[in-house]
């Protein structure tokens, strides 16, 4: 597994700023910089992850919180109940004019459903249309996002295929932060075609590009005796 360090250095290496006496970006600006890359290859390749949830007899809201499931672009992708039965997801209120929920979950006038309720800050709540009625697991699988190592010894949790795009923005946003530096102090500054950051800009759009055509596994089928 890549760690911050490593990662690091090797952006060192493409942006040649390899001498620790005379850096051209300091530690602190570089790592802000990755902070940044994570943020907008989340948004452009973001990590299907999938969590665990307990369900509760008569329940219908369950929190998603944070530091359980940060959701990504694109949200919540499915959700089962029991495990391994798939929800649809839809409305999850009245479904006419005056309707009520009935008593009992005993009788259902429609199919359950889920949805995804936005709440405070980066809190959620996954709704059913009815409580649920047993015990067990609620399995959810969302888009979430990269989180940043807590530690140049911490290792990255992007896909080792993605590392490349990372890098490139990463580069990207430190090329520009240095163009518009200089182009503050000497009053002007390249077109982004002309930039080193348009050069770096270019590689992150063709690696994003690239992977999106590569895709992955889409399904599979087990053939028994020819």
């Amino acid at each position: 597994m890549t760690t911050r360090a490593d990662f690091l250095s090797g952006v060192r290496l493409e942006l040649q700023d390899t001498g620790p006496a005379s850096y051209v970006w300091s530690d602190a600006l570089l790592q802000a910089f990755l902070k940044d890359g994570l943020t907008r290859l989340s948004l452009d390749l973001p990590p299907i992850r999938e969590i665990t949830l307990a369900a509760v007899v008569g329940q219908r809201d369950y929190p998603i919180l944070p530091g359980t499931l940060a959701l990504g672009a694109g949200g919540l992708v499915e959700a089962q109940f029991p495990a391994g039965l798939v929800v649809p997801r839809g409305a999850t209120g009245p479904q006419y004019g005056g309707g009520t929920y009935p008593a009992s979950s005993d009788f259902q006038a429609f199919e359950q459903r889920w949805e995804l309720l936005a709440g405070a800050g980066d809190s959620n709540i996954l709704r059913f249309r009815y409580a649920l009625a047993q015990p067990g697991d609620i399995v959810v699988k969302a888009f979430s996002v990269y989180t940043l190592p807590a530690s140049d010894t911490a290792s990255f949790d992007v896909n080792a295929r993605d590392e490349g795009a990372l890098r490139w923005a990463v580069c990207w946003r430190a090329a520009g932060w240095l163009e518009e530096t200089r182009g503050k102090c000497q009053g002007g500054r390249l077109e982004e075609g002309q930039s080193l950051s348009g050069y770096f800009r270019l590689l992150y759009d063709e690696a994003i590009l690239r992977r999106k055509k590569a895709g992955g596994i889409i399904s599979g089928k087990v053939v028994l005796d020819g």
